[in-house]
C-alpha cells in the first residue's frame, strides 16, 4: 500500500522534471483486494497467511489476465491492455511484513534490469535470474521479461501501514531509476555506506535460546528501539528474552557485524495479516533476527 503514496509523489516529480519518455503509474492495481483490506480478494479472516493457495484471486498468478476469467483475471487483463503493453520498463512495488527491511529484488544476468536495481535506495538488495514459464499464467515481472522488457521488483517494509521512511525509499528509488534511463536530468543519488547484497552465504540467523517474551534493544544513536535496517556490531545487544519458566532476563547478542535484515519473530509466514503472528512471545529455537554481512 505504501507504493500508492510513492506513485502520487513521483507523479508530481515527473510533472516538474520529466524530459524524455512517458511514465505510467498504477497506484492501486488490485482495487478489489484493497477494498477488502487483504492481499487477495475473497479471503476470510487470517487466511492471508496462505495467500489464497488455490490462486483464484492472487493477481500475481494471473498475468497477462483473461477477459473471460474471474474478476481478478479480468482486472489483470484490463491493466495489461491499457497500460503494460505500452511499457518498456516495469517497477513492481510491493510491501512485505514490517519485521523485514525494505529490499530491491533485482535481476542478475539481464543487464538492463540489473541497472534498475543498482540505483535503488534500499539498504538491501538481492539478485535472481527469473525463469520464464511456458504456462499461460505468470507473474507480471515474468510477463515483462518474456516480452523483452526490463523489470525490477521492490519490497518496502510493512504491508498494512504507511511509513514516511518507506515512502521516501520508494520515491528516491523511482527518481534514480528515471535518471539512469535519462528521463530526468541528473545523476542518481545513492545511499550512504555499503549496500547489503543479501545471499544465503552472508545471512546469519539469530535464534531464541529459550521461550519467553522478546524485547528489542534501544538504539541510542537513533534514539529509538533497534529496528530492521540498523547496523549492529558483533557482540552488540539485540534485545532480551524474559524467560517464561523463571522470568530470568536472557540477553540476545549479535554473533556478527552487519545490517539487520529482520528483527522480531514473524511467526507464521505473512504475519502482518494476523495479530497472533506478530506476538512478542517466542519459542526456543525460533528465529528472531537475521543479520547480513557487508
Amino acid at each position: 500500500m505504501q507504493g500508492a503514496e510513492v506513485a502520487r509523489r513521483f507523479q508530481e516529480v515527473c510533472a516538474r522534471q520529466l524530459v524524455a519518455g512517458s511514465v505510467w503509474l498504477i497506484p492501486m492495481a488490485n482495487l478489489l483486494a484493497i477494498r477488502s483490506r487483504r492481499h487477495s480478494f475473497n479471503l476470510g479472516p487470517e487466511e492471508n497467511n496462505n495467500i489464497n493457495p488455490e490462486k483464484f484471486h492472487n493477481m500475481q498468478r494471473h498475468w497477462p489476465g483473461d477477459p473471460e476469467g474471474n474478476d481478478t483475471a479480468r482486472l489483470a487483463y484490463a491493466l495489461d491492455q491499457a497500460v503494460l503493453r505500452h511499457c518498456s520498463h516495469l517497477v513492481d512495488m510491493h510491501c512485505w511484513n514490517h519485521f523485514a527491511a525494505a529490499e530491491a529484488l533485482s535481476e542478475e544476468a539481464h543487464e538492463p534490469s540489473r541497472k534498475l536495481g543498482e540505483v535503488t535506495t534500499t539498504r538491501f538488495i538481492s539478485y535472481r535470474n527469473t525463469v520464464l514459464p511456458q504456462t499461460d499464467k505468470m507473474m507480471v515481472s515474468q510477463m515483462m521479461l518474456k516480452r523483452g522488457g526490463s523489470v525490477l521488483v521492490m519490497e518496502l517494509s510493512g504491508q498494512f501501514q504507511m511509513q514516511e521512511r518507506q515512502v521516501q525509499i520508494g520515491l528516491s528509488s523511482m527518481v534514480n531509476i528515471a535518471k539512469v534511463l535519462n528521463m530526468i536530468d541528473g545523476q542518481p543519488e545513492l545511499i550512504e555506506g555499503e549496500r547489503a547484497v543479501r545471499s544465503s552465504e552472508n545471512s546469519h540467523d539469530v535464534n531464541a535460546t529459550c521461550s519467553g517474551i522478546f524485547m528489542p534493544a534501544f538504539n541510542k544513536k537513533m534514539n529509538s528501539p533497534l529496528n530492521s535496517d540498523d547496523y549492529v556490531e558483533e557482540g552488540q545487544h539485540l534485545g532480551h528474552i524474559i524467560r517464561e519458566g523463571n522470568l530470568e532476563t536472557v540477553p540476545v547478542i549479535s554473533p556478527v557485524s552487519g545490517y539487520l535484515r529482520q528483527l522480531g519473530a514473524c511467526h507464521w509466514g505473512l504475519c502482518d495479516a494476523s495479530l497472533p503472528a506478530q506476538h512478542p512471545y517466542t519459542e526456543e529455537g525460533e528465529r528472531i533476527a537475521i543479520i547480513v554481512n557487508v
